[in-house]
């Protein structure tokens, strides 16, 4: 599942992806928000294990996120 749109993307420098226009921005902000929102909310709790487990999930659906658009992007250069 891709929540990001491969349009919104392009190959930078060292094969990584980079935003190419303001959804792209947008996308990258909202994947930082949701990523480090809970976590600060979960840390001010005194919650460190939860925090932790978050982190993790979201790192994980982070990476599955770009995985999937890594693929979209290098199956429309080829």
């Amino acid at each position: 599942m891709i929540f990001c749109d491969k349009s919104w993307f392009r190959w930078a420098d060292g094969g990584r992806l980079a935003p190419k226009c303001w959804q792209g921005w947008a996308c990258a902000f909202g994947w930082t928000a949701a990523t480090v929102l809970p976590l600060w909310l979960l840390l001010l709790r005194g919650q460190p294990v939860e925090a932790t487990i978050w982190l993790l999930l979201a790192i994980g659906l982070l990476t599955c996120e770009v995985r999937q658009l890594r693929q979209a992007l290098r199956r429309e250069v080829m």
